[in-house]
This record gives C-alpha cells, structure tokens and sequence, in this order.
C-alpha cells in the first residue's frame, strides 16, 4: 500500500513539476505572427506557444467597439482614471499617479502636444462604472480553460506617447485595440539581461526605464526586437515575460486599449513568490497608501 501511495505522490509531484516548468517557459522567436479567429480552444492553443500574434476580433464584440472614448466621456466622464507620465518610468524614479475624472483626462491628453500622458490600471473605473459586463462578454473568445482569475484594463493615451517597456506574468494577456493606431516593439525575455528591471510588486507591475523609443544605452544595441503595426480592431496576444511598448500614433482617432488578463492554478503556482510579495505590500501591515509615488485627487 505505502508503494502505491508513493507512486501516486510522485506521479501528483510530477504533474505540479511539469505544469510549473510550462508556465516559466518562455518563448525566444523574435517574429510577430498574424492569424485567424475561429474558437477559443484554437486560439489558446496558439497561446500556448509563448509566441505573440495578431487576429482580428471586431466581428466577435458589439459593445466595446461601440464605445469610443468620446461615449465614454460623455456617458462615465465623471468616473476617474489613474493619468501617468511616462518620463517617470524612463528616469528611474518611482512614477506617480494622478487620479483625474475621466474628462479632465481627455481634456489633457488632448492638449498634450509632446506625448507625456498615458492612463493605466483602471480596474476600478471599469467596475464602478458597470462596463465590466462588456469585457466579462467576451470572456467566452478569450478565457483559457481552468482559468480562475481574471483582470481587464482600460488604457489610453495622448497622441505620440509610448508606454514604458513591460512584461507581465499572467497566463494570458490580450490587448483589444478599438480606437486609434499603434506602432508596437516586442522582445524576448533573453533581452533582459541588457536592461535595468523595477519591480513594483504593490501595483502588480513590472517595466523597465529603458527608453527603446530613444535608446541611449548601450545594451539596446544587443537585444533584438519584432516592430509592427496594429490598429481598431484586431487583437494582440502578449506572451508572458516578452518585453513590449506600444506607441500611439495618429491625432486621426482617440486611442483605446482594452487589455484581459488570466490566469490559472498553475500560473498562480509558478508566481507564488511574485503574488505574494504582491499581497503582501498591498495588504500587509506595511502597506502605505500608495507604492511608488503619491496618489493625487483632483
């Protein structure tokens, strides 16, 4: 009997082990792919491939789409957004959040002439102002199977700004574009070693101050980066722990993102160390108003 119960806990150790393992792997091929939408189980197979991609996702969403940002100011304009610049992140120093109505953050980004504003991490203006049933819609495109957590975003920015250069960690990370133009710059996680990383484990989100935009160090000359274009209506898939910037470009149309997040058992497992140093600065006993950088109620 004990035999057995051994063969069974090495069979259970195994299946963790390797579950792990995939969720760390990470993919190296510096090539953008595009392809079709057809169901949600080819799309996450695709995924799991841990090589970024494009499809076109207009056809499959009727609300999002038909929400630009000039709805959504008249509609939730009172509602607020955290506003960032992303010279913060650029100089190495804790960046701060400013928290505007959703109208004075179009206000200034519209006035932005030198592309400095971006806004991010607005979970909370999503829930509070019901549209979270819009993302929650196409959860059934998108979701991986076993998928227990989930996260969506609303990102916007002025004309011009790049976001600062990223990776996330979650199992799943789509970006919807349903206004405005993008130039975007991926590289793989191989690329790290030639750049500073700031871990900013209360907001869950990790960049690095290297400007790939207007590179001044010398590294930047030994990473290789896929550049493409993306624009209203497609999709791209973001694989964990590729580095990625997204330049907004045109004053044609407003600029919209959405972003889902997912995560599974098993991507939990394999970021326990991350999540709860998360939990922990977030939460914890220690835990201020506001991780780097003050918070600003206007």
């Amino acid at each position: 009997m004990d035999t057995i119960y051994s063969i069974l806990i090495f069979i259970v150790v195994l299946i963790l082990y390797s579950q792990v393992i995939f969720q760390l792997k990470k993919g190296d091929d510096v090539e953008i792919y595009e392809t079709d939408y057809t169901t949600n189980k080819d799309i996450n197979a695709n995924a799991n491939l841990k090589q970024p991609f494009v499809f076109q996702f207009g056809e499959y969403d009727s609300n999002l789409k038909s929400m630009p940002l000039t709805k959504m100011v008249a509609e939730q304009g009172s509602f607020d957004v955290y506003v960032k610049e992303v010279a913060d992140y650029h100089a190495d120093r804790p960046p701060s959040s400013v928290v505007l109505s959703l109208s004075a953050a179009n206000s200034l980004m519209k006035t932005d002439t030198e592309g400095k504003y971006f806004s991010s991490g607005n979970q909370y203006f999503i829930e509070e102002t019901g549209i979270q049933r819009y993302y929650q819609q196409l959860d059934k495109y998108l979701e991986p199977a076993l998928s227990v957590f989930s996260r969506y975003d609303l990102l916007l920015g002025s004309a011009g700004v790049t976001t600062p250069l990223s990776y996330h960690t979650f199992e799943r990370r789509y970006i919807y574009i349903t206004g405005g133009k993008y130039v975007v710059k991926m590289t793989p996680w191989r690329s790290t070693k030639y750049m500073a990383l700031n871990k900013n484990y209360r907001d869950y989100e990790f960049s690095s101050p290297l400007n790939v935009w207007k590179p001044h160090d010398s590294g930047y000359s030994k990473m290789k980066f896929v550049d493409f274009n993306i624009e209203a209506g497609q999709v791209l898939y973001v694989p964990p722990f590729w580095h990625y910037s997204l330049k907004m470009v045109g004053t044609d149309a407003d600029h919209v993102c959405h972003v889902f997040d997912y995560s599974s058992p098993m991507n939990i497992l394999a970021n326990a160390f991350s999540i709860t140093n998360h939990l922990f600065e977030k939460y914890g006993p220690k835990a201020g108003p506001k991780e780097n950088g003050k918070i600003t109620t206007i």
